[in-house]
Formats: C-alpha cells, structure tokens, sequence
C-alpha cells in the first residue's frame, strides 16, 4: 500500500510539472532540417527557466541552444544541463529573466543533422522577494533582482 502511495504522488508531481507553464510555439522555420526525428516530447516556459524534454538520441549527440526572442546569436546550453534520466533527456535552462525566448536544438551530426526550432517561449517572472532580499538592489547569490544570472565573479 506505501508503495502504491509513493508513485501515486510521483505520477502526480510529474503530471503537474508537465502540464505547469506555458508550452511553446512550434517552430515552422524553413530551416527545420529533419525535424520530425527529435523526439521532443515538451518546450514549457516557466518562472525564471526553460524545460526541454526529448526522447534520448541513441548517440546521445544533442545540442540546445537558446536566446532571447529576435536577438542575434544563439548561446549554447552547457551540456551539464542536459540530463539523461532513463529514454528521456531533461534539458533546464536556468536563470532566465522575464521574456520571449527562442530555442534550437540539434541532433547528430553531418549528414545525419537534425535541426528544430521554437520562437515565443514565454519565460515568466521569478519571484525573488523575500527576507534575503530585504533592502538589496543588486539581488543576491547568483542571481540579478530580476531573476538572471549574475556575471562571472559578482556573486557576492
């Protein structure tokens, strides 16, 4: 019976984490090269971050790139952040301050590249209020007030 609770409330996380923010629109750019064999099972924006979910590639060569919505270059995801959890890679680009953001990603390579894009990622504000932030400007940790990340070497 406390096992059949256990993954019950499991099954009720993940359902309610996956179906939380806002999904993203899917990418009909012209560039899309072979789209249809990225598994990508979710793109939702949420408070401050980007979920990606995708069927693990059987190479396991898979690249995410992101930016904010109509900026120039696309800056890569750290492969740290990609994380294998059984068939499933979770990708989470963290840090991210209210906005639209567009995502690429990118499987295999040569002639085997797979290309998908999503514009209009709606990002939402995450909230930073609280007594650690009680008369700071400048947020605290890693984090801006607005809920991206600092630069190198201000975390203080």
């Amino acid at each position: 019976m406390k096992k059949t609770a256990i993954l019950f409330a499991i099954l009720l996380i993940i359902v309610s984490a996956s179906s939380c923010g806002t999904p993203a629109a899917e990418g009909t750019s012209a560039q899309n090269i072979r789209s249809e064999s990225i598994g990508v099972r979710a793109v939702n924006g949420l408070n401050g971050q980007i979920l990606i979910s995708l069927a693990r590639p059987s190479d396991g060569n898979c690249s995410i790139y992101y930016r904010s919505s109509g900026a120039g270059e696309y800056e890569a995801l750290d492969s740290e952040l990609i994380i294998p959890e059984g068939s499933v890679l979770e990708c989470h680009i963290l840090g991210l301050s209210e906005g639209l953001y567009d995502v690429m990603i990118e499987e295999g390579e040569g002639d085997s590249l797979a290309r998908v894009y999503y514009f209009g990622i709606d990002v939402a504000d995450r909230d930073t209020s609280g007594y650690a932030h009680f008369g700071r400007t400048d947020g605290i940790g890693g984090y801006s007030s607005d809920g991206s990340l600092k630069g190198p070497g201000s975390f203080i």
